[in-house]
């Protein structure tokens, strides 16, 4: 049975009724084509951001090194997700041959049990929260992936951590692909949490801009929504005055063990979660 491929164009002999490719190297060019249903908050900053400079071809030259509070807490309000510095304890940039920073990486002390507790109690004082990270949009492609990594081994030889923890929130797009890359453990979505998560749009707020939505955890611990009463299960108070309630899925938890060959092989047998298969777009 003869096809044409969907990638190529060419005519070729289909196997099966579905065949829509005429190789793997064809599906896989077509696969990686494809757009993902929300890009990735970085990957649109960096689109809107760009002015022309070539990116770099090339990581030659570039060291990962210590660098400022306010060096870091500059490039994370301008292309990070979150757009704060957060508290980090450790903060680590990726740097060029001539002092140009290209991307920064913070660390801080998680704030839930269930997070500090992952290899147990015992371990808690190793575990490390990869807080903040984000690149200038003319990095290197590869410039994430490789701050990343070695930011982690600078951290756990300067600061004695041995677990590292990151997310991957799906409301800025964000699958984990820069963990993945990097062969972190994948721990799964929502961890921790036994019921659904919630965020809340002011009637002030456009429907797409969900950097400016409110978390639910507001309406628990925070003071400038207290008069939506102390039950977050029905939100009443809040529909009232206009918020709209928007259900969304949990974070992606990534996991990254270092040390030597011992510490990690004790470090897995404590871990209280299962690594799982990464999830794809």
């Amino acid at each position: 049975m003869s096809a044409n491929c969907l990638e190529c164009g060419n005519p070729f002999q289909a196997l099966r009724r579905t065949a829509k490719y005429c190789s793997a190297a064809c599906k896989q060019k077509a696969y990686r084509q494809r757009p993902a249903t929300i890009p990735a908050h970085q990957w649109q900053v960096r689109q809107a951001q760009d002015d022309g400079r070539p990116r770099q071809t090339s990581l030659h030259g570039c060291t990962v090194q210590v660098v400022s509070s306010k060096d870091a807490a500059d490039l994370i309000r301008q292309y990070e997700w979150l757009g704060n510095p957060g508290k980090p304890q450790a903060t680590y940039g990726l740097v060029d041959g001539a002092g140009e920073l290209l991307g920064v990486s913070s660390f801080g002390k998680p704030l839930h049990t269930h997070s500090s507790h992952v290899c147990g109690k015992r371990n808690a004082d190793k575990v490390i929260l990869l807080e903040r990270g984000a690149c200038v949009h003319w990095a290197h492609e590869h410039a994430a992936s490789y701050l990343i990594a070695r930011a982690c081994k600078r951290a756990a030889a300067e600061h004695g951590w041995r677990v590292f923890l990151a997310y991957a929130d799906p409301m800025a797009g964000e699958i984990g692909t820069v963990y993945q890359a990097t062969n972190w453990l994948y721990l799964g979505q929502n961890l921790g949490r036994s019921s659904a998560r919630y965020l809340l749009r002011p009637p002030w707020v456009e429907p797409g801009d969900v950097a400016n939505y409110l978390s639910e955890r507001i309406l628990r611990h925070g003071t400038a929504l207290q008069r939506f009463g102390s039950n977050p299960a029905t939100f009443g108070e809040a529909r009232r005055a206009g918020y709209e309630i928007v259900p969304t899925k949990g974070k992606h938890t990534y996991c990254r063990l270092e040390g030597d060959k011992r510490e990690q092989r004790a470090l897995r047998a404590a871990l209280r979660y299962t690594s799982k298969p990464y999830p794809k777009r």
